[in-house]
């Protein structure tokens, strides 16, 4: 399922232009507008042409300088915002809505609480997105003058890697009399800089991973003067548009067949890059991550502090987190086992490392050294140990002795993965599918 929406420019709310205004072109170059538009997903027939933009499906404006995008997948607009400008977007509040200034902050809050690699912050340096009034002067126009009550905002999509760079909010709507109603239409706005669609959309492109619909998404259309917040799906949709790490489902030897490449939300805006260890309890498939900075957090595949957030954990004395080459929690009592660069492995719980058994020696396939593991995980079925390595060969055992059930056989991982964006293996409990996170 799908739910997201990639944006390019667009109202908010249906905008009331007068259509004596509207010009009709035919050379060309609009036909391409035209053509490219019905390949981003928009219906030709709901195209109203200007001068200088079109109006699409009555609430998005998108300008023709614009027109020159792919959609990728909640919905989204043909761009997003690029890894040289996140995660750190600015963002400038015009003193023509000075006032409004806990609420846009209350509306950034709710956005830079996901655990996704993009955060918004208000800074008058060189700032990549400006909030207006669209009664100010100042205010570009296309944003300016927002005269039908219905249209309680407007923003632009983000444009050659760069976030939307304007956003207005009417100050006459009748619609936003409480504060609960202006951080609805502030909030929703942020969504579009940053590249969704309205949900309710049928047009561009759904984001992966997210449901069609969604009643309770901040990012619906034509609901001047809602007062709900983000929605699970909200969240899940920015985090696939922008996070740092991916997972993957299979067999032992075919690390997709079940599902390919989805995104996985880190911590306290960690990202994969920090993660050391990666495993799954058998009770309830839950997942665990460890981090380079002694925290572990515990969650789903894809929302890795969904059930619990950082806490922290202690290894075995005298070992470090760049001493771990591996990670798994048994099936049979949810014991999480650590093995060590130093051929030794110790078990305890999730917080406490050696809780259970202090390190003892393991061994690997013949040939195979420590520096050789890309991942290890425990099947939930029978606390068999598996352990992949960079050699693209996988082989199970016990945690002491890693080939005594079944010598090297070869695996695959995700189409245009490599071992050395591997992060962190684990089984679930449930039906011992095997699952890899990597580097984005």
């Amino acid at each position: 399922i799908s739910l997201s929406v990639l944006f390019l420019f667009f109202a908010c709310q249906k905008p009331n232009l007068d259509l004596e205004d509207q010009k009709n072109y035919s050379d060309s170059q609009s036909e391409a507008y035209i053509n490219q538009l019905s390949e981003m997903g928009f219906s030709a027939d709901q195209l109203v042409e200007y001068e200088e933009y079109f109006i699409v499906e009555d609430d998005v404006l998108i300008y023709k300088s614009d027109i020159e995008i792919r959609p990728e997948k909640q919905r989204k607009a043909p761009y997003t915002i690029s890894s040289g400008i996140a995660p750190y977007v600015r963002v400038y509040i015009h003193p023509s809505i000075s006032g409004w200034t806990s609420i846009i902050e209350d509306a950034i809050a709710q956005w830079n609480d996901i655990n996704s690699n993009l955060k918004f912050t208000i800074s008058n340096y060189a700032p990549h997105i400006r909030i207006y009034s669209d009664a100010s002067p100042y205010c570009p126009e296309g944003f300016k003058n927002l005269d039908d009550a219905s249209i309680c905002g407007r923003a632009a999509f983000p444009f050659n890697g760069m976030p939307g760079s304007t956003i207005s909010i009417n100050m006459d709507s009748p619609y936003l009399t409480t504060a609960a109603k202006r951080v609805w239409i502030v909030t929703h706005e942020f969504g579009h800089c940053a590249g969704l669609h309205h949900t309710d959309s049928t047009s561009p492109p759904l984001i992966a991973n997210t449901p069609v619909n969604d009643e309770n998404s901040v990012m619906n259309a034509f609901e001047c003067g809602r007062t709900i917040t983000l929605s699970n799906n909200d969240e899940h949709a920015l985090c696939e548009l922008y996070s740092m790490g991916q997972v993957s489902s299979g067999h032992t030897n075919d690390l997709d067949f079940h599902r390919n490449l989805y995104a996985a939300c880190f911590a306290d805006g960690r990202s994969a890059y920090e993660v050391v260890g990666f495993a799954m309890a058998g009770s309830n498939d839950h997942s665990y991550v460890w981090y380079n900075d002694y925290k572990v957090s515990s969650g789903s595949t894809n929302d890795l502090d969904r059930h619990r957030d950082v806490y922290t954990y202690s290894l075995a004395p005298g070992r470090t987190p760049s001493d771990i080459v591996g990670m798994a929690m048994a099936g049979s009592n949810d014991h999480s086992y650590v093995w060590y660069n130093d051929g030794t492995v110790s078990s305890g719980s999730s917080n406490d490392l050696d809780r259970h058994r202090s390190p003892y020696s393991y061994s690997l396939a013949p040939g195979r050294t420590p520096s050789d593991i890309v991942g290890m995980a425990m099947a939930g079925s029978n606390d068999h140990s598996y352990v992949w390595y960079n050699d693209g060969t996988v082989s199970s055992g016990s945690s002491n002795d890693l080939d005594r059930y079944r010598s090297p056989y070869p695996y695959s991982l995700a189409p245009r993965k490599s071992v050395l964006q591997v992060v962190g293996m684990a089984m679930a409990g449930s039906n011992d599918h095997s699952y890899v996170m990597y580097i984005k």
